[in-house]
Order: C-alpha cells, then sequence, then structure tokens
C-alpha cells in the first residue's frame, strides 16, 4: 500500500469490496454495497464542491499584487531547479511534473529504482537549502 492511501477509504475500499457492485441510485444502498470508485469518486466530487463553496469572489480573481508574489515565487523555484544537479533535476522533473512513478522514472532513465529514490532526496534536500526557510 502506497503512503498516499493507507488509511484513506479510497486506497482500502478496492481490497476490501467482496460483493459486486448493485448499480442503484446514490444514497439508495449503504456504502459497503456500492462500488468502491464510485464513492471515491463522489468524495472528491463533494470535497472540491466545499472548497468551491468556502471561495470568495476575491479569491476567485487574484490581486495584481498576487500575481505578482506567485511570479516571484516561481522564479525562485526555477533558479533553485538550475541549482541541483542534471540527473537530480531530470529525476525530480519525471516523478512530480510528468507524474511518473518510481519504477516508470527509474526505467526511462535507465537506472535502478533505488537510485531514482536518492536522487529524489538529493534534489529536494538542495531546494530546501536554496528556498531556505520561505514557504512556497
Amino acid at each position: 500500500m502506497s503512503p498516499t492511501t493507507r488509511g484513506s477509504v479510497c486506497g482500502t475500499a478496492p481490497r476490501l469490496s467482496t460483493r459486486p457492485a448493485v448499480p442503484r441510485p446514490a444514497g439508495s444502498c449503504p456504502s459497503h454495497i456500492v462500488e468502491p470508485s464510485t464513492r471515491c469518486a463522489a468524495s472528491r466530487r463533494h470535497a472540491r464542491e466545499r472548497l468551491d463553496a468556502q471561495r470568495t469572489p476575491a479569491q476567485s480573481h487574484p490581486s495584481g499584487e498576487d500575481i505578482a508574489a506567485l511570479n516571484e515565487a516561481r522564479r525562485t523555484v526555477r533558479d533553485c531547479m538550475e541549482a541541483i544537479s542534471e540527473r537530480q533535476k531530470e529525476a525530480l522533473s519525471l516523478a512530480y511534473f510528468e507524474g511518473f512513478t518510481q519504477a516508470e522514472t527509474a526505467s526511462t532513465l535507465g537506472i535502478e529504482t533505488s537510485a531514482v529514490k536518492s536522487r529524489i532526496r538529493k534534489a529536494l534536500a538542495g531546494l530546501r537549502r536554496c528556498l531556505g526557510n520561505e514557504q512556497f
């Protein structure tokens, strides 16, 4: 089980479900009968709706100051990305920006998974050092 799904319904429900999914209208049957992926999608949708409801009109349209601060943060992160080694940058970019798993990153780069983990860990440590106490 991956750390991102540990303890979540979306991570455990597919393994725990032993009954076949029964197509019924939402809310008309107990949650353990509903197909797990449907529950997870509904959960994500409800979370998104709650966040949208909490937003104020000011949050929907960032101010000029907010945009300037965001652009400055992007420049800082870009500069720090230039400070790490090319090998670390490749592994970090594939894993975080392209969405590759560690195994896919290892296969793409032609290296072991342990080497990918090490490169990503060192890259993140380098970025932390470069960024200092600033929180992005």
